[in-house]
């Protein structure tokens, strides 16, 4: 799984934690789902164990700390 698309996997997952009662919007939702992924993905770079770990998906070689850093720039991408 590349960076993008675990960046809009964990944005959906996210989202779909949001109960409805609590969103005012859908603009809202997306900035709540956004930050708590983000919360996320740096909790994982924290926790990296070993930062020369590599991850191995299709199209990605790279280290756990360098996925996720890059993860988390997509989730600030995500409009």
């Amino acid at each position: 799984m590349t960076p993008k698309d675990k960046a809009k996997d964990l944005f959906v997952k996210h989202l779909e934690l949001i109960p409805d009662s609590l969103i005012q919007n859908n603009e809202d939702a997306g900035m709540l789902a956004r930050l708590n992924a983000m919360v996320t993905v740096d909790e994982l770079i924290g926790e990296s164990s070993d930062k020369r770990i590599t991850i191995r998906f299709p199209k990605c070689n790279l280290t756990d700390a360098e996925y996720f850093i890059q993860v988390k720039q997509e989730l600030l991408n995500l409009k």
